[in-house]
């Protein structure tokens, strides 16, 4: 498209402007002290004056760093695609104290601390309560941002430990004593035995000392 005209190239502004707006009431929610460039429309990219408000929408899964939008129109009908970067902070969580391979992680161990997005991947952990019922795959040094392959699920159940078997169903309250065929994890379903009638059933982990059937 050659030669734009004054409300043609008016219109690109407002399509920068439009994306902005959208970056900025779309961002990553866990971002703070977001900051939004917009890259500017080359003169060859510019489309015709939109009938409507163009509509906005993410080109991918990233919502922080460079992304990329796209910028459609029905009448006429245009697809414009657009770059932006939006940087900020993101929570991640630091270790406390030194931990060893094979230790159950505590809460109290551990911090968050707000850091600059191009040091915050996707492996790392940011919300305090994801090393709940975690161990230690590896020794982690006090001031070490956490990760996921650091750490693996603990477990809850040991084979042939004493449970307590309850209903998940909160309009009923059963409850009875039984013993785990295998060992489990938080949420894992695993094989028990009703000590009661003596049948095998299959309950799903809430802790060290209880499983529950659904």
């Amino acid at each position: 498209m050659l030669g734009l005209s004054k409300a043609q190239a008016e219109n690109a502004a407002e399509l920068m402007s439009l994306a902005k707006n959208f970056l900025l009431t779309h961002l990553e929610p866990q971002l703070k002290q977001p900051q939004v460039v917009v890259s500017p429309l080359s003169t060859t990219a510019q489309k015709p004056q939109c009938a409507n408000t163009p509509q906005v929408s993410y080109s991918g899964k990233q919502r922080v760093g460079n992304v990329t939008l796209i910028i459609s129109c029905t009448q006429p009908a245009w697809q414009q695609y657009m770059s932006a970067k939006v940087t900020g902070l993101l929570p991640a969580i630091i270790a406390q104290q030194d931990i060893n391979a094979g230790q159950v992680l505590d809460e109290s161990w551990v911090m968050i601390e707000w850091k600059p997005n191009n040091q915050v991947t996707l492996n790392h952990l940011r919300e305090l309560h994801s090393v709940q019922q975690k161990t230690a795959r590896q020794f982690i040094a006090k001031g070490t941002s956490l990760q996921q392959h650091q750490l693996k699920s603990t477990l809850l159940i040991q084979k042939n430990d004493l449970v307590r078997i309850v209903s998940a169903d909160p309009r009923f309250h059963i409850e009875m004593n039984g013993m785990a065929l295998e060992a489990g994890y938080l949420g894992q379903a695993i094989r028990v035995k009703n000590l009661s009638s003596g049948k095998t059933i299959k309950a799903y982990v809430d802790s060290a000392d209880s499983v529950s059937v659904r």
